[in-house]
């Protein structure tokens, strides 16, 4: 887990940086991938026929890549996120698509306490002290009489944060949640106003798949990464220029047509990361490779 101190109104942040895609890619794929059988004798060389990720990565300038190894023998395949039409895997998409609220959204509010709107959610690495100083900045204003500022998975930072989010004034304002079940954390999405990524650094990117399917409008650091990534559903903002961040957020708040707009390309964007199409798109992928046919066992899906 990576330091987090606070020094005045600034986040610093120190220890290595851990990407968690490859760790979403084997919890999100893994009930798929176990329920798949490769049939071809001639080729045993995946473990027990079944194919299996050894790595994944998200690179400075690229989307990141997955290799599918069988022995000795492996190969580097991309992830490709949105409509993209080019070849590659897909992470799969947590939740349905909600078109109404539900009793899970009543249950996920009154766990947290949360009685207040505007409600901005945080989503980000808390590893990236900028980012978190970009966010806090922009919304101490905006939530300063009334709101709510939900830290995602920011439980076990607390102790590091409160210092500066209470020299913010916002220590009536910030619920830090604890990890959420995939059902939780789409009902949180459901009742929220917008999500936040601040963050240069691209390992909660992923992230933003499930926010997208929830109808949750996206405000994230304009970065190469989050271009190729998740940019086409979000309000790409200057990560070089805090001042205007919280100009970005009150706008999103308040503009309607702007949210309309935005949530229609998250549903566009989320499509392709349905579990039936990635489902399709990592059995091509893999018989592609192996050369042999692979069948799904009931309940893989």
């Amino acid at each position: 887990m990576p330091e987090i101190t606070a020094k005045g109104r600034e986040v610093v942040v120190r220890g290595p940086t851990r990407s968690a895609v490859g760790q979403a890619l084997e919890t999100r794929c893994a009930s798929m991938l176990s329920g798949w059988r490769l049939h071809r004798s001639s080729w045993p060389l995946l473990s027990h026929n079944r194919p299996y990720i050894i790595q994944t990565r998200i690179d400075k300038g690229n989307e990141g890549s997955v290799v599918i190894l069988g022995g000795e023998n492996k190969q580097g395949i991309p992830l490709q996120w949105g409509p993209s039409e080019e070849g590659g895997l897909r992470l799969p998409v947590l939740g349905g698509f909600a078109s109404e609220l539900s009793g899970a959204v009543f249950d996920v509010t009154d766990r947290l306490r949360l009685t207040e709107r505007p409600r901005i959610l945080y989503l980000g690495t808390y590893q990236d002290g900028a980012g978190l100083t970009t966010f806090l900045k922009a919304v101490r204003s905006l939530v300063s009489s009334q709101g709510e500022v939900i830290f995602l998975d920011g439980s076990a930072y607390r102790a590091q944060l409160a210092p500066v989010v209470g020299h913010m004034g916002l220590a009536q304002r910030a619920i830090f949640a604890p990890t959420l079940a995939p059902a939780e954390r789409e009902a949180l999405y459901q009742s929220a106003d917008l999500i936040v990524y601040a963050d240069q650094k691209p390992g909660q990117l992923f992230g933003l798949l499930d926010a997208y399917a929830a109808g949750l409008p996206a405000m994230v650091a304009d970065t190469p990464v989050s271009r190729q990534m998740v940019g086409y559903p979000a309000l790409l903002t200057d990560p070089a220029k805090p001042e205007i961040w919280a100009e970005g957020i009150q706008e999103l708040l308040e503009n309607h047509r702007l949210r309309e707009q935005l949530v229609a390309r998250a549903w566009e964007f989320v499509m392709p990361h349905r579990l039936p199409q990635v489902f399709e798109g990592w059995r091509q992928a893999i018989e592609e490779f192996s050369g042999g046919t692979l069948q799904a066992e009931k309940g893989a899906l």
